[in-house]
């Protein structure tokens, strides 16, 4: 199961393959925001998955997931205490979703969120394509302080079928230096504030 974009390998989770140079900036972008013995949330996507990688040896911090991917990337992490949702797992994404996860959520409260989805947009914010993980989305947001999305260019601009983030509730938006500039603009003018990374191979051009 599960679709990727055109010209882009849909990746398995866990399956030994590199993320995307953008991917890789944006996560190394994303863990600069992770301070030493933080507390925060980590939803699933390549995008959260690459910050989780760049996170597994840190000390003192905790980590919340409803991602199996996201938690076997931490698993062997010494100084990273990982929780991880109960809930339905959805095979496509390797995330744990429904009642249960959400549950689990609404109990934690955390310095900061990092979520990942479908589309971003100035009107509608972080969208997903799926109910049950946006479910799952809303409560990783709602349980922090701030939340932090993480999109490639491939994601600003474009809406998807149910929204998890409204543009006033993103706090940071991590994304690459392909990104429509004008919908960066438009939501840097609503409050989120805008980080754009610049991956290896495009630095010095």
């Amino acid at each position: 199961g599960g679709a990727s974009l055109p010209g882009r390998r849909a990746p398995r989770p866990g399956d030994g393959s590199s993320p995307a140079p953008e991917l890789v900036a944006i996560a190394r972008t994303a863990a600069s925001l992770v301070a030493e013995d933080d507390t925060i949330v980590l939803g699933p996507g390549e995008a959260v998955a690459a910050l989780a990688a760049e996170l597994v040896h840190r000390r003192g911090l905790t980590v919340a997931t409803n991602s199996l991917h996201v938690a076997r990337i931490l698993a062997d992490a010494p100084g990273v205490e990982v929780i991880v949702t109960g809930g339905t797992l959805r095979g496509a994404e390797l995330a744990l979703v429904g009642g249960a996860a959400e549950q689990a959520l609404e109990g934690l409260r955390v310095r900061r969120a990092f979520v990942s989805g479908h589309g971003v947009t100035a009107e509608r914010g972080l969208s997903t394509s799926n109910a049950a993980v946006a479910g799952v989305d809303r409560a990783l947001a709602e349980c922090a302080e701030e939340v932090i999305v993480l999109a490639d260019h491939t994601r600003i601009g474009t809406d998807t079928m149910v929204q998890t983030v409204a543009p006033e509730a993103i706090t940071h938006l991590v994304t690459d230096i392909q990104a429509d500039p004008e919908v960066l603009l438009t939501l840097e003018d609503m409050g989120t504030t805008v980080h754009v990374a610049v991956p290896e191979t495009d630095r010095g051009q």
